[in-house]
Parts: structure tokens; sequence; C-alpha cells
């Protein structure tokens, strides 16, 4: 199963904002909730940026959600994911990775168990240890050429 990259700009229309927030005042990364189950991580203004790591379940900016988040999706100029970022979000079924996602901490999905698809960035450059632990729903995993695992 292969999963289509989703415009950002779907959700800003279709979508209701619950809660949104930047990571940090330099990066110009934010994140946005919309409906209470679509989590949509996304860069502004020029360049690129890195999300932070978290150390456990309840220190992400979205830890009120994570429950309820059923999707993620990475935006463009995003180039890291942060260790543990979805850790433990047990609704989540669905991730989309932007192609300028180069690396990722460790893990990222652990503890997931009803994520079923995720559609990795194509210059993704390794796949950590521990990134699915506990995903055991996963049912597609587009893993690119290039990527280590």
């Amino acid at each position: 199963m292969l999963l289509p990259c989703i415009p950002m700009a779907v959700f800003a229309e279709t979508g209701t904002v619950i809660a949104t927030g930047d990571f940090d005042a330099t990066t110009g990364l934010t994140w946005t909730v919309y409906d209470g189950t679509t989590l949509v991580i996304s860069k502004t203004g020029d360049g690129t940026g890195a999300m932070p790591d978290y150390t456990g379940t309840n220190d992400k900016p979205w830890e009120a959600y994570r429950t309820t988040i059923t999707s993620a999706v990475i935006g463009d100029g995003i180039t890291y994911i942060g260790a543990r970022s979805f850790q433990e979000c047990t609704a989540l079924k669905t991730v989309t990775m932007a192609d300028s996602v180069t690396s990722m901490g460790a893990y990222v999905f652990n503890a997931d168990g009803a994520l079923e698809a995720v559609k990795l960035s194509e210059n993704l450059e390794q796949i950590p240890n521990g990134t699915f632990n506990g995903a055991s729903a996963l049912k597609a995993l587009e893993i690119p050429y290039n990527t280590g695992i």
C-alpha cells in the first residue's frame, strides 16, 4: 500500500484547528492538530528545520491529543524527526513524511500499536533501532532504496 503525499493546504481549508504552537521561535517549525485527529508538523519561512528530541511520553506539545491523533504529516522543510516524537500515540494509523526528512531519532513510533502505514522520506538515510517497537498493526512500510536499516 502506497500513501499519497497529502498537501498541507487540505487540512487548513477543511479541518478545524484544535491546537497549534511553535517548537521555538528560532526554528520556524510549528505543529497543528486539526479536528483532534490530524497532526501536521510544518515549516514557516525559508530554509529547513529540525524537530527536537523528547525523552518520554509526557513532554511533547501535542500530548493532550496523543490518544486521538490518527494521522501525522511531516511537512516540507523538516529535516529531522526528534526521538520519541510520536511514542505512545496510541491511535496513530498513518504517517506521511516529506522528502526533506533525512534523519530521525530513536523510538520515533515506539508503542504505536495502531500504526498501519508509513510513507518514509525518499531521502531518509537510516531507520534507527527501536523505531517501530510495538507497532504490531503495521501493514505497509514504504522503505526507499537507499535507506539503511
